[in-house]
C-alpha cells in the first residue's frame, strides 16, 4: 500500500470505530486525477477512476473502474446526458429509488435513472440496489426556457467486486456551473472504499474531509471532455 493510502487508514482507525476502521479515503489534491469523459462513445481521451487507488493512479480502464460518459444527443436526440458508469458489471452505482421523467418539445417523455446523492451519516451497503450506470446530469438543449436536472453536489454510493468480495465506497462530486448558473461538468473531490468486504461505508459529515490523507488539503479536480 502506498504512503497516502497508509496514512488514510491510520487516520480512519484513529478517528473512527467499527466499520470506519477499515475505510481508506483519498483526496484529489492539485487536480492530480483528471476524470476525462467518454464523449458520444469516443473513449480515446477518457480516464477511469479506481476508488481503491490514490489520485496518482494511471486512470486506465479496469474491471473495477468508473467512467464518466457524456452523450450530446447521441442516445436521446433532444437531451445532453452525463452518466457515471462502471467499466464492467464489477463496478456499480446506487440509483435513486424512482426515475426522473423529462418531456422534450415534441411531447416525448424520457425516463432517466439518476444516481442517488447521499447525505452525511448515511450508509452505502448491501441493502441498496446497485446498477452499472446512473445519470448525474440531463439537459434539454432545444426547450426554452432551459430545462435542467442535475445531481446535487454530494456523495455517490458505489461498489466494486475485488478478489475477496464486494466492497462499498463513495465518490465526492461538486457541480461546476457557467456564468449563467447552468451546469457544465463535475469536479471530483475525492473517494473512499471500505477494505472489509460486505461491510457498509458511512458518508462523512461536515468537517470530516480533513481526515482524508493526513495533512493533505485543497480538494480539487476537474473532469474535462476535451
Amino acid at each position: 500500500m502506498n504512503v497516502v493510502a497508509s496514512l488514510a487508514v491510520i487516520a480512519s482507525a484513529a478517528f473512527g470505530s467499527g466499520a470506519c476502521a477499515g475505510v481508506v479515503k483519498f483526496q484529489n489534491v492539485g487536480e492530480q486525477f483528471d476524470w476525462r469523459c467518454i464523449l458520444d462513445g469516443n473513449a480515446s481521451q477518457a480516464t477511469w477512476l479506481d476508488i481503491t487507488q490514490p489520485a496518482s493512479q494511471s486512470g486506465a480502464a479496469s474491471a473495477v473502474a468508473f467512467a464518466v460518459t457524456r452523450f450530446t444527443g447521441f442516445s436521446t436526440p433532444h437531451f445532453n446526458e452525463d452518466r457515471i458508469a462502471g467499466v464492467t458489471a464489477d463496478a456499480r452505482i446506487v440509483r435513486r429509488p424512482s426515475a426522473i421523467a423529462l418531456m422534450d418539445e415534441e411531447g416525448v417523455v424520457n425516463s432517466f435513472g439518476f444516481a442517488r446523492s447521499f447525505a452525511p451519516g448515511k450508509g452505502v451497503g448491501p441493502s441498496l440496489a446497485f446498477h452499472q450506470t446512473a445519470h448525474v446530469a440531463v439537459t434539454n438543449f432545444y426547450t426554452s426556457p432551459f430545462i435542467e436536472r442535475t445531481l446535487p453536489t454530494g456523495y455517490v454510493g458505489v461498489s466494486v467486486l475485488l478478489q475477496d468480495g464486494v466492497h462499498y465506497g463513495w465518490i465526492h462530486l461538486e457541480a461546476a456551473e457557467n456564468a449563467l448558473g447552468l451546469f457544465e461538468e463535475y469536479n471530483v473531490l475525492g473517494w473512499a472504499y471500505e477494505t472489509q468486504p460486505g461491510v457498509a461505508i458511512v458518508v462523512p459529515g461536515p468537517g470530516a474531509a480533513g481526515l482524508v490523507g493526513v495533512g493533505l488539503i485543497g480538494w480539487a479536480g476537474r473532469r474535462r471532455c476535451a
